[in-house]
C-alpha cells in the first residue's frame, strides 16, 4: 500500500453523533503520486488499438485494416463526483476523500490550464481511514475542477472547501493507453447519448489535460463530446471519462493516439487545421498501395480505379458512368434512392479543370459506414498521401484558384451518391482480387535488362520520373489518368517515347510497385501494342472455381502486360500466348502462428514458386521484424522461428506472396 505522510485517526459514523470532524483537524500532503500501485492490477479497462478490429475485404481474407490510432467503442461511463468551482487567485483549496472500501484517487487542477496547477490526493480505502489530502492557495483566477475516481465503484464522502458531499458516486471509469509527447495527439469522445467529459492523467499522477465541451476552431460541431489536442511533456497513461451532467450512465465511442493529418491547408482551402485528424499515415504499412476509390470499396491492398479500369482503358465505349456502377454495386452499393442524408459515399468531380473532361476524382465513405472505425464525420484515403478524417465537404473546392499556384485545390464538387443495398457483414463478395506475377524467367530478364540500361539514360529519366511523382503527391489525385495535367510527366512521355531504352527503367519501378510507372508503361507503349493489351483483356471474366468476379489492380495489370511485351519480344507475336496461372485463393489458411516460451512459430504454405515478405508489426502499425524480405521460395509448406519479446501483448503477422497479403494477429 502507497503510503505517504498519512495521519491515521477515526470518525464515529454512529447515529446520534457528529459526522464529520473539523476540516483544520486533517493534515495535508501534496506530494506528486505515482498511480502505477493503483492501475497496473487490471482494475482498469484497456483502450482497444483499432487495429484489433478487421474489415472483411470482398475477396474473404481477413485482413487487418491500417489505422494509426486506439478505439474503444460502446464505452460505458459512470456517474462520478465532479465539481467545478470558480475560484479567486489567493483562495483556499481544501480537497479530501473518505472511503473505507476502495481505493480512491481525487484530483484537483485548473480546468483550463492544468500545466498551471495540479494535484492528486489519495485514500486507500482502510479501517483506519489513513488519506492523502490537497489544501492549497489558488495560483491563479479561473475555474477549478474536483474529480474523485476509485478502482471500484463506491461511495464516498468528499469535502471540497469546507462543503460536505455525502454519500457521492466514485466510479472506476478509467482506460489505460500510453501516449508519449512524440506527436500532437487528438483524444475525444463521439457518438455519446449525453454530454461527456475527458480527463488525462500523466505518469506522475497529475491531470494533464481536461475538456468538458469541445469549443472547435473549425467546422465539426462537437456539441456535448470533448476532445483534448495537445502535445505532452510527459507521457500520459490514463484516461478518465465521465458524464459531466446529471447523467448517471452514458455511452460513447472513445478515440486515443489520434494524430494531426499533414494534408497541406493550401491544397485544401475548405480543410480547417483544426478538424485535421489522420486516420492513416502516408508511410504506414501498404499505405501507398491503396487510393480513395479502393478503400471506400473495402479494400486497402490495390489501387483500384474506376475511372479508367484497365479493361475499360483501350475500350472506351464502355464509358466512365458504366463502369463506376459496376464497381461499387459489387461492392454492395447502389445510387438508386440515395440523399445527402442517407448517402454512405460521396463521389466527387472536377468541375473547373481548363480543357479537361469532367471526370470523377475522388470518394469519401461517412463515419461508421461499410463497417469503418474513424470518427466525426468522413474519411478519405488521399491519393497516396494519407487517410484523414474530414468533415463532410472539407475537401471540396475548385481548380486554379489563383494564377500563381497551378495546383488543385480540393476535389470539385460531389456529383454522385451511395447508399449499402445490405448491411456491411451480411454480404456476400461476388469479387475476388486476382494476383499477376513474374516468373522467375521474367524476374531474371527485367535483371539482365536492368543491369544494361545507360547512365545517361538515367540521368535524363529520373529527375523527370521523381518530379512526376512528386507533384502526384502533392496535387493529392486518386487515378493516375491526372498525371496527364502535370508537365514534368508529359515531358517524361516524351523522352521515353523517343529512347526506347527507357522501357527497362519502367519494368524495374513497375516491379517495385510503383503506381505513376504502372500509367508511364501504358502511356509510352500503347500505340503499337494494342495487341498485347487486348491479350490480358478480363472483361467479365469468372475464376471457374469460385464463380468470383475476378478484379484486377492497377499493379497486377501492368505486370500481365509486361509480360505479353516480353513474350512479343521474345518470339515476334503474341501467337500462343497466355497469363500464367493466378492465384486467386481467398483462404488465409496456409498461414498459422503459434507460441513456444519465447519464441513465434510461423507455419506457411507457397502455392508456386513465388516473391515472399514476412512483416511483424505491432498494434499500433510499426513494424518490429522482417524475417524475410522478398525472398524466392519454391512450392512448399515451411516453419520460421522468430525471437517473441514479452512487452508486447499484439502481434500481426502478415505474410506477402507475390501481390497477395494474409494477416494474422497473435494476441498473449
Amino acid at each position: 500500500m502507497l503510503v505517504i505522510g498519512l495521519l491515521f485517526f477515526s470518525i464515529d459514523f454512529s447515529i446520534g453523533k457528529n459526522l464529520f470532524a473539523p476540516f483544520y483537524n486533517f493534515s495535508f500532503n501534496d506530494q506528486g503520486l505515482s498511480l502505477n500501485s493503483l492501475y497496473r492490477n487490471n482494475s482498469y479497462s484497456d483502450i482497444i488499438p483499432t487495429t484489433n478490429w478487421t474489415i472483411q475485404p470482398f475477396q474473404g481474407n481477413n485482413f487487418q485494416a491500417p489505422y494509426d490510432f486506439y478505439l474503444l467503442r460502446n464505452y460505458t461511463a459512470n456517474q462520478t463526483f465532479y465539481k467545478k468551482l470558480f475560484l479567486q487567485q489567493g483562495d483556499s483549496i481544501k480537497f479530501w476523500i473518505k472511503n473505507n472500501s476502495s481505493d480512491c484517487i481525487g484530483y484537483c487542477f485548473m480546468s483550463d490550464s492544468p500545466e498551471t496547477y495540479s494535484k492528486t490526493c489519495l485514500n486507500p480505502g482502510s479501517g483506519s481511514i489513513p488519506f492523502i489530502a490537497v489544501k492549497d492557495l489558488v495560483p491563479q483566477t479561473g475555474f477549478y475542477s474536483f474529480l474523485v475516481q476509485s478502482t471500484s465503484p463506491c461511495q464516498c464522502t468528499v469535502m471540497v472547501n469546507n462543503t460536505f458531499y455525502n454519500n457521492v458516486s466514485a466510479s472506476n471509469n478509467a482506460l489505460y493507453c500510453l501516449q508519449d509527447t512524440a506527436d500532437v495527439y487528438n483524444t475525444f469522445t463521439w457518438n455519446s447519448t449525453g454530454d461527456v467529459a475527458l480527463c488525462i492523467i500523466d505518469q506522475s499522477g497529475k491531470v494533464c489535460a481536461f475538456n468538458d465541451n469541445y469549443f472547435s476552431l473549425g467546422d465539426v460541431s462537437w456539441g456535448t463530446e470533448a476532445r483534448i489536442k495537445k502535445k505532452f511533456s510527459l507521457p500520459s497513461s490514463l484516461f478518465l471519462v465521465f458524464p459531466s451532467s446529471d447523467d448517471r450512465q452514458i455511452t460513447t465511442d472513445v478515440y486515443a493516439r489520434c494524430k494531426n493529418n499533414l494534408i497541406w491547408p493550401n491544397y485544401f482551402f475548405n480543410y480547417s487545421s483544426d478538424d485535421a485528424i489522420q486516420a492513416c499515415p502516408r508511410n504506414g504499412f501498404m499505405a501507398y498501395d491503396y487510393n480513395c476509390f479502393a478503400w471506400a470499396g473495402g479494400w486497402w491492398f490495390s489501387w483500384i480505379d474506376p475511372t479508367t479500369f484497365p479493361e475499360i482503358e483501350y475500350n472506351p465505349s464502355q464509358g466512365n458512368y458504366p463502369l463506376l456502377e459496376y464497381w461499387l454495386s459489387d461492392c454492395g452499393y447502389t445510387s438508386e434512392g440515395t440523399t445527402e442524408d442517407n448517402s454512405e459515399i460521396d463521389v466527387y468531380q472536377y468541375d473547373t479543370i481548363p480543357a479537361y473532361p469532367k471526370d470523377y476524382s475522388h470518394m469519401a465513405i461517412r463515419c461508421y459506414s461499410n463497417n469503418t472505425s474513424y470518427g466525426y464525420g468522413w474519411e478519405s484515403k488521399i491519393g497516396v498521401n494519407e487517410r484523414v478524417m474530414h468533415p463532410r465537404y472539407a475537401l471540396s473546392g475548385n481548380y486554379l484558384l489563383t494564377s500563381e499556384d497551378q495546383r488543385y485545390h480540393g476535389y470539385g464538387m460531389v456529383v454522385k451518391r451511395y447508399r449499402s443495398i445490405i448491411p456491411y457483414n451480411q454480404r456476400q463478395s461476388s469479387q475476388i482480387l486476382e494476383n499477376v506475377s513474374f516468373s522467375e524467367e521474367e524476374n531474371l530478364l527485367i535483371d539482365d535488362k536492368i543491369f544494361k540500361n545507360s547512365i545517361s539514360t538515367e540521368n535524363v529519366f529520373l529527375p523527370l520520373y521523381n518530379e512526376s511523382v512528386k507533384e502526384f503527391s502533392l496535387n493529392c489525385f486518386n487515378t493516375v489518368d491526372m498525371l496527364q495535367k502535370i508537365e514534368q510527366y508529359r515531358q517524361l512521355v516524351d523522352f521515353c517515347q523517343s529512347n526506347p531504352n527507357t522501357i527497362n527503367i519502367i519494368y524495374q519501378k513497375v516491379r517495385d510497385g510503383e503506381i505513376v510507372a504502372c500509367r508511364l508503361l501504358y502511356d509510352v507503349t500503347k500505340e503499337n501494342n494494342k495487341d498485347a493489351l487486348e491479350s490480358i483483356r478480363i472483361l467479365n471474366t469468372c475464376n471457374n472455381q469460385t464463380g468470383k468476379k475476378i478484379v484486377r489492380s492497377l499493379q497486377s495489370n501492368a505486370i500481365a502486360y509486361i509480360k505479353a511485351l516480353l513474350y512479343k519480344e521474345k518470339h515476334g507475336s503474341l501467337e500462343g500466348f497466355k497469363l500464367d496461372e493466378t492465384n486467386y485463393s481467398d483462404d488465409s489458411s496456409f498461414l498459422s502462428i503459434s507460441r513456444d516460451g519465447l519464441v513465434l512459430k510461423i507455419n506457411y504454405t507457397i502455392p508456386k514458386k513465388s516473391k515472399v515478405t514476412l512483416i511483424l508489426s505491432d498494434h499500433y502499425g510499426n513494424m518490429l521484424d522482417t524475417p524475410l524480405y522478398n525472398k524466392i521460395i519454391d512450392t512448399g509448406s515451411y516453419q520460421l522461428s522468430v525471437p517473441f519479446e514479452p512487452t508486447y501483448n499484439i502481434l500481426f503477422v502478415t505474410l506477402i506472396v507475390d501481390n497477395q497479403i494474409f494477416t494474422k494477429k497473435i494476441k498473449f
